[in-house]
């Protein structure tokens, strides 16, 4: 997969995910980038919810092929999709604690795996419609 087919994805998960009004920016990046103090991961975003602005920087694969970058971005703009929830939980003025982090992340690590199974089986679907 290359950044424009990634960035295409973008638009269409961003559609699915009533986030079109934001404006995201998709990049690949290297792992040195998405070190974090605790841990590396596959993706990181940035965003800045009163101006509605995204970076997410995504793994490139040639520096782990068992990445999938669509989950990942999926994994990232889901977190944009439930700011509203961590915003009313108080923590855009406090810091979440490690067992809310925790839970969001296991949340959202399910959420993006049914939603990448659920889009492939739609498109399985329509692709034997199309033979059939």
């Amino acid at each position: 997969m290359n950044l424009q087919q990634l960035r295409k994805e973008s638009r269409v998960w961003q559609k699915k995910l009533g986030l079109s009004n934001w404006k995201i920016t998709v990049v690949w990046a290297k792992p040195e980038e998405l070190n974090t103090e605790d841990e590396m991961v596959y993706g990181l975003n940035s965003y800045d919810p009163n101006h509605m602005e995204a970076t997410i920087k995504i793994l490139h694969p040639k520096y782990n092929a068992e990445v999938n970058p669509v989950e990942t971005l999926i994994h990232e703009l889901l977190h944009l999709f439930m700011f509203p929830l961590e915003a009313a939980a108080g923590f855009s003025k406090k810091d979440p604690s490690d067992q809310w982090e925790t839970v969001m992340e296991q949340t959202i690590n399910k959420l993006s795996s049914l939603l990448k199974e659920n889009n492939e089986r739609e498109h399985r679907r329509e692709d034997q419609d199309c033979k059939g």
